[in-house]
């Protein structure tokens, strides 16, 4: 949770019995990059929804919008219905159909105002669009939303840089 998923891993290998430690072991495999580990060790996938949603962002992460659009049909008890908007958005923007992943992120965040990832990814569209007020005001919110993820803060000081508010940087 706090960003240290190398040292985490053996703490909580001891208990990966528990769904919920499962889940936070797939979660920090996935962010140390190894895929198939993450996939491995969330074995309730089809019955546990967040479990459901770390297979799916597993899914995303690998970048293959085959694998993410077939991958709800490995799971069962999606979280919601952001999510699904979420990940049908991630699989448009991994086919380059920026414009409808953006529809697809905004649908999510009518349904979840405060959904990470569609507000991550909502953002980054936008910032590559050249849309850097919008994109800040977005990274600016997904940055209240722990975990934080690192990477909205490098792009947030991006954008106060290329604005000239090197304090703010």
């Amino acid at each position: 949770a706090l960003g240290n998923h190398a040292e985490a891993l053996p703490i909580l290998e001891e208990q990966k019995e528990n769904p919920a430690i499962a889940n936070c072991m797939a979660r920090s495999l996935l962010e140390l990059g190894r895929y198939d580990d993450a996939e491995a060790v969330i074995t309730d996938r089809l019955s546990d929804p967040e479990q459901a949603s770390t297979y799916l962002n597993i899914a995303a992460r690998r970048g293959n919008a085959e694998m993410l659009q077939t991958a709800p049909d490995n799971v069962r008890g999606i979280p919601s219905a952001a999510d699904v908007r979420y990940f049908e958005g991630r699989v448009k923007e991994l086919q380059f159909d920026a414009e409808g992943a953006i529809a697809c992120y905004d649908e999510a965040l009518a349904l979840m105002e405060n959904h990470p990832g569609a507000l991550f990814r909502l953002a980054v569209n936008v910032d590559l669009r050249g849309e850097d007020e919008e994109a800040r005001e977005l990274y600016e919110r997904a940055l209240m939303i722990p975990p934080v993820n690192e990477a909205c803060v490098i792009n947030l000081g991006i954008i106060y840089e290329d604005m000239g508010n090197y304090r703010r940087a």
